[in-house]
């Protein structure tokens, strides 16, 4: 039930998470742009490589996990940023009228020129972060720091392939033609990012000291943070599930097992007491651990059983097959 549950909700988030991402960036690029046409050329940068992405890792048969969902929004990001990028220095290229010195494609060329080397060195950085969790032992994280990072290269590829030719082919049909009463955002911005880093200079001094004494407080709060994992967190909030793994977590401890086998002579009285020994003293072991909550074994069940119910058999055989056969190794 479980497991159905965490591929129903990859599937749900999967297409909440590029639908959605899509469309909260194409609303955004018409809020800035005030131009459906620059909204859309926009909208198909992030749209092209979250498609090639996802399609390399189903080409290679890899199953879609919860971890890799989140390459999508990821990748969406890195597209819209540089391709916003993009088409401002095209605007700026063209001044929003027609265009001379090589028409369109020159206009294009010589924007792609300008962003085209910070975009690039962005992706390679991207990609260089997200490649380093394949350091990792866990297949999961070095699988997801692949494909991010592949999918941050995919991103630079399609801005620089895909938004260029949109860009010239809107061109050539005037679609960035400014209005007569221009009503883009690009004034207004560039306005009060002069006036931010017009304080910011004056101010500088306090400014990086302020800097450093939050990048001291948050450096030292960073040591404070304690690995957490639960079962419940790859599940719906509120399901069935979910409620089930609560009580287990509050009744046992815990709903992640973790199995110690021992194997013994069955026909061998003194192994027999040897091991219930050795099995107590391993439950004591274990349950000093802070990570483990309930610590359970055949010593438990022989305990209980001779204080309990002194006429029932303590006979580590006899009790090894009362057990489920998973249980039995």
């Amino acid at each position: 039930v479980m497991r159905a549950e965490i591929d129903a909700i990859s599937a749900r988030d999967r297409v909440l998470l590029n639908v959605g991402g899509g469309l909260v960036g194409t609303i955004i690029c018409l809020l800035y742009f005030r131009r459906p046409v620059l909204a859309a050329v926009a909208a198909m940068a992030p749209a092209a490589a979250v498609a090639a992405t996802y399609g390399l890792i189903g080409w290679l048969g890899i199953p879609l996990t919860i971890v890799l969902v989140i390459v999508a929004p990821l990748v969406i990001i890195i597209a819209f940023t540089n391709a916003m990028h993009l088409l401002f220095a095209v605007l700026s290229e063209t001044g929003g009228e027609a265009v001379d010195g090589g028409g369109p494609t020159g206009a294009v060329a010589r924007a792609i020129g300008r962003v085209g080397p910070a975009s690039l060195m962005t992706a390679l950085t991207s990609a260089i972060a997200f490649w380093a969790l394949t350091l990792t032992d866990s297949e999961v994280i070095e699988t997801f720091g692949t494909f991010a990072g592949i999918g941050a290269i995919m991103a630079f590829l399609a801005v620089v392939t895909v938004v260029p030719a949109l860009a010239a082919l809107s061109l050539r049909r005037g679609g960035f033609r400014r209005p007569a009463a221009d009503r883009s955002r690009v004034p207004i911005l560039a306005r009060a990012c002069g006036w931010i880093d017009l304080k910011g200079a004056r101010r500088s001094g306090p400014i990086v000291g302020l800097g450093i004494v939050l990048f001291a407080l948050f450096a030292v709060a960073q040591w404070t943070l304690e690995p957490s994992y639960r079962l419940s967190d790859n599940v719906p909030q509120r399901s069935e599930t979910r409620e089930a793994l609560a009580l287990l977590d509050a009744s046992l401890g815990g709903s992640q097992a973790v199995r110690i086998l021992a194997r013994w002579d069955p026909g061998d009285p003194d192994a027999e007491a040897a091991l219930i020994d050795a099995l107590g003293d391993l439950e004591t072991r274990v349950a000093s651990v802070p990570e483990v909550g309930s610590v359970l074994s055949i010593a438990t069940l022989a305990t209980w059983l001779r204080s309990e119910m002194p006429d029932r058999t303590t006979d580590l055989a006899a009790l090894s097959d009362a057990l489920p056969e998973a249980l039995r190794g």
